[in-house]
């Protein structure tokens, strides 16, 4: 996993179950490389029985931070300023992955916008994993899988991603990442589609994870030559 600023810890969706094993020796170790650290959690009752039920560091559930849909934007500016000082953050929702319909989205927007790293922990759903770091808001999205391989059929989905309204979210095999994005930026300008932003999510969960956050131009420059597997979130409009 790479180093971040803030990283995404998914739950258990069974609230009494602790950490995954390999959630567990990724916060162990970055508790071990770390003095300051910030752990953000949506329940404190729930969290501090999954933290003691994964033998976690008793230590740090006195000093849990409430963050929730009602603390959440009162408590980013705070939050990332002490990123830039050097702190490391651990989201924890109750269930499932932050950001997804539950607290989290507002700071990752934030921390993109200031140039921190965001990952998450290792989860089993890539889509919704690169969803969660793109820091767009998701109440409503569409995921629109995988286009045509080829010809009109293939034009016509990438119109479809294009024009969609809501935060839309597409996938393609490693070895079109470069064409997807020139098909996509042509096509932009083709359709007189005004510049969107997109977060580009390649090799997530491994040490190769590169996320990159722009506009069509400056993410295919970035992906030119590469051949990684990918996921590509677009902001709703």
């Amino acid at each position: 996993m790479k180093d971040a600023n803030i990283y995404l810890v998914p739950s258990p969706l069974a609230l009494e179950a602790p950490f995954d094993e390999k959630v567990i020796y990724y916060i162990n170790d970055i508790l071990q490389k770390n003095n300051d650290i910030l752990v953000l959690v949506e329940s404190e009752k729930i969290a501090r029985g999954r933290w003691i039920k994964s033998g976690l560091d008793r230590k740090l559930i006195d000093f849990f931070i409430p963050f929730n849909e009602h603390t959440e934007i009162l408590k980013t500016s705070e939050i990332i300023q002490k990123c830039k000082l050097g702190a490391k953050v651990f989201i924890i929702v109750d269930e499932g992955i932050p950001c997804v319909h539950d607290p989290g989205t507002h700071i990752i927007s934030s921390a993109w916008k200031e140039n921190l790293l965001v990952t998450s922990m290792p989860f089993s759903n890539s889509w919704l994993q690169a969803l969660a770091l793109s820091g767009f808001y998701a109440d409503k999205f569409i995921h629109f899988g995988f286009p045509a391989a080829r010809g009109d059929e293939r034009k016509k989905d990438h119109e479809d991603f294009l024009r969609s309204s809501k935060t839309s979210i597409l996938m393609d095999t490693a070895y079109r990442l470069e064409s997807t994005l020139d098909q996509l930026g042509k096509l932009e300008k083709e359709l007189l589609i005004k510049s969107q932003l997109f977060l580009l999510a390649m090799d997530l969960n491994r040490e190769s994870e590169l996320l990159l956050r722009g506009k069509l131009g400056s993410l295919l420059e970035a992906a030119k030559g590469k051949k990684q597997d990918f996921i590509l979130i677009k902001q709703s409009k």
